[in-house]
């Protein structure tokens, strides 16, 4: 029973870990996003990034239309 809860417990660890790295990739993305539509207005890649993370659910509706 020790054995297993510990097995869990390292598990949950593991998976608040893997969720914060996604949030801050998500963070890094973002910003790469904004800094593009900055320097090059016309190109298309910052409206698909930003939808690609709005379908994944990284970021609400609103992060999009900012």
């Amino acid at each position: 029973a020790l054995a297993l809860r510990d097995d869990m417990r390292d598990a949950r660890e593991q998976l608040e870990e893997a969720e914060k790295q996604v949030e801050e990739f998500t963070m890094w993305i973002k910003r790469l996003a904004h800094s593009l539509r900055n320097a090059k207005p016309n190109s298309k890649l910052y409206g698909a990034a930003m939808d690609y993370l709005s379908r994944k659910g990284l970021i609400s509706v609103e992060d999009v239309l900012r």
